[in-house]
């Protein structure tokens, strides 16, 4: 099996993603934006994976995609979403189906493909996410959902 990455290397990759909520209250951090998410997983990222790549380009006939990490060594992709409001959550889905489309430019050595949700309330749970990407024909996008704290809007009051 030269040229594909072994089972435990993607299951470490899996574990990493799913201990994102773990790993951020650990540190006291609460993100407040998918930016903040992204700034605090590219260190544990990197660290177990060197070629790991930031604003990883996707060209498309249209326009350009950017996916916010790539690990090209495991032929994985990484999109990190932030939400904390259950109003906008249908929203965001609509977006990152949208979004799903787009990065099919990518090609089919993509084989490892993850949306880490970072939820800052219970309003769904891994099994509806996973449900509705079943429903909405992702491909071999997987979704992983976390719960984890974030700090106040302050724009809100």
């Amino acid at each position: 099996m030269s040229g594909h990455p072994s089972e435990s290397v993607v299951d470490t990759l899996e574990q990493i993603l799913r201990s994102t909520g773990r790993y951020l209250f650990l540190r006291k951090v609460k993100p407040t934006s998918e930016p903040i998410l992204q700034r605090e997983m590219f260190p544990v990222l990197k660290s177990a994976f060197p070629s790991l790549a930031k604003d990883w380009s996707i060209p498309h006939v249209a326009k350009t995609y950017k996916v916010d990490f790539a690990i090209p060594d495991l032929n994985a992709l990484i999109e990190f979403k932030f939400c904390n409001s259950k109003h906008d959550w249908p929203r965001m889905l609509d977006e990152v189906f949208a979004d799903i489309k787009g990065y099919a430019a990518a090609g089919p050595e993509w084989r490892h493909l993850y949306f880490v949700f970072y939820l800052t309330e219970r309003y769904t749970t891994p099994e509806e996410v996973a449900a509705e990407f079943l429903a909405s024909e992702c491909g071999a996008w997987k979704p992983i959902v976390v719960y984890g704290a974030a700090e106040p809007d302050k724009s809100a009051g």
